[in-house]
């Protein structure tokens, strides 16, 4: 008779307490430059970017999000050009970019400074059935 494997219980990808989430976003702006923010949290709702960063509301082209599960090595991408030509630029103090799996939500203050909210939508699957569901 063989003898089963001993898994240790204190590692974290075979029984994972928690989802962990890291979440990284690349902001590009239209002077050609780019910034990246990488940020871990253990919920799917994050303020990615915070007013302090002062990053000017009116100077992003474009971002791109990527949010993995760190649990169950799951991923999910986001991109989007920030403004439009129908938008007045000066006008807008918010703008929200959704699909199936990622809200995104961007502020702007009175100093003109940027703050990012990031919702993620999508259902995280990281159970293994070992028997089928009861019908």
């Amino acid at each position: 008779m063989s003898n089963p494997i001993n898994i240790s219980s204190n590692n974290r990808n075979f029984d994972p307490d928690k989802n962990e989430y890291l979440y990284k976003i690349t902001i590009h702006f239209k002077n050609k430059k780019k910034k990246e923010l990488v940020k871990l949290a253990f919920k799917k709702y994050i303020k990615i970017i915070k007013f302090e960063e002062e990053i000017i509301f009116n100077n992003i082209e474009r971002f791109d999000i990527v949010i993995e599960n760190l649990s169950n090595m799951t991923r999910f991408n986001y991109d989007s050009t920030f403004f439009s030509e129908d938008d007045e630029e000066d006008d807008l103090n918010f703008k929200t970019f959704r699909n199936t799996e990622v809200y995104v939500e961007f502020c702007k203050n009175t100093k003109k400074f940027t703050e990012c909210n990031c919702y993620l939508n999508a259902v995280d699957n990281n159970r293994i059935f070992v028997t089928p569901p009861n019908y």
